[in-house]
């Protein structure tokens, strides 16, 4: 049995979400249950697909591994009046 390692993250920074299921996100209700996007750091780009709960101002979003379903790692998104944002917490 083979798996394939998630894709590296820089831990505690900032990522800002380029789309949210194939579009710009324009909500934090689009990052709410079963969901994938793309977060973008310098020249790097990362698919997260997973489940977000709503959690007051932000979103709680657990990334889940496409094989198992385990989880992989959690993220934090936040908007404001310019950007989407993420970025991983502690479980």
């Amino acid at each position: 049995m083979t798996f394939s390692a998630p894709q590296p993250v820089a831990s505690g920074c900032l990522y800002t979400v380029t789309e949210v299921s194939g579009h710009q996100p324009d909500r934090l209700e689009e990052f709410v249950g079963d969901t994938a996007f793309i977060v973008a750091r310098d020249r790097q780009t990362c698919y997260v697909g997973g489940t977000g709960v709503r959690t007051g101002r932000d979103v709680r979003f657990h990334q889940k591994d496409a094989a198992t379903g385990r989880d992989i790692r959690v993220w934090c998104i936040t908007a404001d009046a310019h950007r989407f944002a993420a970025h991983t917490v502690a479980h």
